[in-house]
């Protein structure tokens, strides 16, 4: 029985010890990767999240609205369903202030990503303009 549980405790202590793959959303949300600060001319982001169904409607892509499960003042709009390395993926963290514009701050791996991140502006302020 000891040995049992002796072997149980190592099991777990060594699934603690694997090291991650992959950057984690946490990890991208840092000085080092951050790359803008903006806001967004919308007071909820009901406006934002029927934007980026429009827009996926007329111009297809994978740009996707994520709301916080623990505050309702929180979200994310990702260049890509939410994986499970968050390298490629530029994010764009949405703040809800009371009577205010959403604040957004734009994080990303990659340098040179300007583009990308103003397309994603893009999408949320004018849905229907498509823009390769």
């Amino acid at each position: 029985m000891k040995k049992l549980i002796v072997l149980a405790a190592v099991m777990v202590l060594a699934g603690c010890a694997a090291p991650q793959s992959g950057l984690r959303l946490n990890d991208l949300r840092t000085r080092a990767y951050f790359r803008t600060e903006r806001s967004v001319p919308f007071t909820s982001f009901a406006p934002i999240q029927m934007a980026l169904f429009k827009h996926q409607a007329a111009c297809g892509g994978d740009i996707t609205f994520t709301a916080s499960p623990r505050n309702a003042s929180y979200a994310i709009v990702s260049s890509q369903k939410p994986p499970l390395d968050w390298r490629d993926t530029i994010v764009i963290d949405l703040t809800l202030m009371q009577d205010s514009p959403v604040r957004a701050h734009v994080y990303s791996y990659h340098a040179g990503t300007g583009a990308q991140i103003q397309k994603m502006f893009n999408a949320m302020i004018r849905p229907n303009v498509c823009v390769k």
